[in-house]
């Protein structure tokens, strides 16, 4: 496992992932930020133990298999949600702040 590429990778992921798991089990306030911490402290250290040697080669392949299959997942799933709500329109537009849309003079 190329240990530079995940530093620049997980992190990225990290956020997918949390913003997946904080829409499937409606975590609030300090609970996300809980789960980034854990996310990121499992990730960094299966990688660098695997980069290290502590983990035989023969499982690397299905460690990154199963590690890489369940992340990018979530991670698709949570950007997915990041780019919806971000193109939701704002609650508060001209029209909702002026009586009636006449009042308007371009």
């Amino acid at each position: 496992m190329d240990f530079t590429l995940d530093m620049v990778i997980v992190p990225a992921l990290i956020i997918g992932v949390t913003e997946t798991l904080k829409e499937l089990f409606n975590l609030k306030d300090k609970q996300p930020r809980i789960v980034t911490v854990l996310l990121g402290f499992f990730l960094y250290g299966l990688s660098f133990a695997m980069d290290q040697g502590l983990i035989p080669d023969p499982a690397h392949v299905w460690i990154k298999l199963v590690v890489y299959s369940f992340i990018g997942a979530a991670a698709a799933m949570g950007y997915y949600d990041i780019q919806k709500k971000q193109a939701k329109p704002s609650e508060t537009t001209v029209y909702n702040l002026v009586e009636s849309k006449e009042d308007i003079q371009i």
